[in-house]
């Protein structure tokens, strides 16, 4: 069976809601904003983005770690980037 996109929205933005505050508040935002108007190749990064396990992103949000992969390295950099830009 293939996914519809309404589906795979859904279910992307259903991942993004990891119970941890800090994470949502972080993810939540970026991910509609990079359904709304990201391309097909950003929309799978951040598929594989939320793959990881919360204590690996959290290291990396909060600057303990910076992974390993440049492209993921660069979706944190653009993660942060947007949150700071629309902290109300």
């Amino acid at each position: 069976m293939t996914e519809t996109n309404g589906e795979r929205r859904n279910r992307l933005l259903w991942r993004t809601r990891r119970g941890a505050r800090e994470l949502d508040g972080l993810l939540m935002p970026f991910a509609e904003s990079i359904l709304s108007s990201g391309g097909s190749d950003q929309i799978a990064l951040l598929e594989e983005f939320l793959a990881y396990p919360d204590p690996v992103i959290l290291d990396w949000v909060f600057d303990r770690q910076v992974p390993e992969d440049p492209a993921m390295a660069q979706l944190v950099q653009q993660i942060l980037k947007f949150s700071r830009a629309h902290r109300s």
